[in-house]
C-alpha cells in the first residue's frame, strides 16, 4: 500500500514505511499534526466523477493521515509538518536526503489529499 499525495502544484508519492517515516521523522522535530479534515464533494467528484457518493465517513471524520480516503492537509498543516522536517536535517539524513528535500517543498506547495 502506498500514499499519493496530492497537491496544486503535483503529486508525491509514498509507500506506507516512507509515509510513516516522514510523519514520525516531523513529529520528533516538534510537529503537532493537527488532524486531516474530512474529503470534500468537490475533491470526491474529481477522483470519482460526477455519480460519487457522499464520502461514507465525512460525517464521523477522525482526523487520520494513515488511509487513502482523500483526506485532506490543510496548507497550515503541511507547512508545519515542513518546518519539522527541515530542522530534521541539521541532525539527521537518510542517504543524501534529496528525497526529504523534494517532500519538503512539496509541504511548502500548499494543501494536499491523501489518496
Amino acid at each position: 500500500m502506498g500514499f499519493d499525495l496530492y497537491g496544486e502544484k503535483g503529486c508525491y508519492c509514498l509507500n506506507w514505511s516512507g509515509w510513516r517515516k516522514v510523519f514520525e521523522l516531523a513529529i520528533e522535530n516538534g510537529w503537532k499534526p493537527a488532524g486531516t479534515k474530512p474529503p470534500d464533494e468537490k475533491v470526491i467528484k474529481q477522483f470519482y466523477g460526477d455519480n460519487a457518493p457522499p464520502h461514507p465517513m465525512a460525517d464521523n471524520w477522525n482526523g487520520s493521515y494513515f488511509s487513502n480516503d482523500l483526506q485532506l492537509v490543510t496548507a497550515e498543516d503541511a507547512a508545519n509538518m515542513a518546518d519539522a522536517l527541515d530542522r530534521s536535517l541539521e541532525f539527521k539524513i537518510t542517504g543524501d536526503g534529496e528525497w526529504l528535500r523534494k517532500f519538503i517543498r512539496f509541504a511548502r506547495s500548499g494543501d494536499f489529499t491523501i489518496g
